[in-house]
């Protein structure tokens, strides 16, 4: 019954780093787009990218967090490596790159060209 309180207030603790990443992210874009009409990027990140960054980040903090509060656990214990920590990097990056592939082929892109905006 710990476990599943630690993991649900976690899991609490990771949406709202999740929501604050999008909304600090979309004004972050609002604010590029804005004051930089005489340069032209050759990209633009969508509300697609920056979601799927905000959840990686938020893997990340899941990650952090037990890997301090919990380093008993299953998961803390491996965090606790330098292979588990390359392992939860490597394998974070690898997926955020496959999933924006798909939905960059199902019609969600994770970025518009300079043309597309």
């Amino acid at each position: 019954m710990d476990d599943l309180k630690f993991f649900l207030g976690l899991g609490a603790i990771t949406l709202v780093v999740i929501g604050l990443v999008i909304y600090f992210g979309l004004k972050l874009n609002k604010a590029v787009d804005r004051h930089s009409a005489d340069i032209d990027f050759p990209w633009h990140i969508t509300l697609t990218g920056t979601t799927l960054w905000a959840c990686v980040v938020g893997f990340w903090v899941v990650c952090a967090v037990a890997r301090e509060l919990r380093p008993e656990s299953l998961l803390g214990d491996f965090l606790g490596t330098t292979d588990g920590v390359a392992s939860i990097f490597v394998g974070s990056i690898l997926f955020a790159v496959t999933a924006g592939v798909i939905l960059n082929r199902i019609g969600y892109p994770i970025q518009k060209s300079g043309d597309d905006t």
